[in-house]
């Protein structure tokens, strides 16, 4: 594992209420046991959110603890739909992957941060659209707002298996689309990290080799 990163983060109550940061990133926890472990280095702190400014203030709270600020366009929970916990996030409407449709606002949203920010860069996190053009624009929108690395999921919002099939290389059915991941990876120039249906080694060495991707990221084969 060469990057390790933090649960999502819901940026309005982060920036907002000690105790929703300290149930989430005690940073000050952190400092008192001399920094965070170099084992978990280079950590990347995943926002969450809809509001460019709310999510700069957020990332400044976590900038001097972390590598990189990752903002996730790729969360495609009901939770995400509804804008997250309503009791923490009264004021944001959706997040996510339900951001995707919204091209200007994730173009503000990459551009505020990467823009605000003085001393870690900004990576993002998208699903797959519906149609081709549609990824490409909004993989090229965040490349051009000052994003340094995407990581892309070869599924859209709709296709949420537990597993998937053992098809990664094609698109048909719930099996992610390795494909639609080098069409962006071909698209864009930072590097493209490639998400879904990576659950062994072999996995991750034929995505590699299939996708000419920089990274592959795995998630929920290493939580078992």
């Amino acid at each position: 594992v060469d990057l390790a990163y933090t649960p999502m983060i819901h940026a309005e109550p982060f920036a907002a209420d000690e105790n929703y940061r300290r149930t989430f990133f005690d940073a000050w926890e952190a400092a008192q046991l001399g920094g965070i472990k170099d084992a978990d280095r280079p950590l990347i702190a995943q926002l969450g959110g809809d509001d460019p400014q709310t999510m700069l203030r957020a990332a400044r709270l976590l900038e001097p603890y972390v590598d990189a600020i990752d903002i996730n366009f790729g969360c495609p929970t009901e939770d995400a739909k509804r804008g997250g916990q309503k009791s923490h996030s009264p004021r944001c409407r959706r997040f996510g992957a339900y951001l995707l449709p919204d091209v200007p606002l994730v173009e503000r949203i990459v551009g505020t941060l990467a823009a605000g920010l003085r001393r870690v860069p900004v990576t993002a996190k998208i699903r797959l659209r519906e149609h081709r053009a549609a990824t490409l624009e909004v993989a090229g929108a965040i490349e051009q707002a000052g994003a340094v690395a995407l990581c892309v999921h070869g599924r859209t919002a709709n296709q949420r298996p537990k597993y998937a099939a053992r098809d990664p290389s094609g698109a048909s059915g719930l099996a992610p689309s390795w494909a639609g991941i080098t069409d962006v990876r071909r698209a864009v120039g930072i590097p493209v990290i490639a998400n879904g249906g990576i659950e062994t080694m072999a996995d991750a060495l034929r995505c590699l080799e299939e996708t000419g991707c920089a990274a592959v990221m795995s998630a929920e084969a290493l939580l078992e």
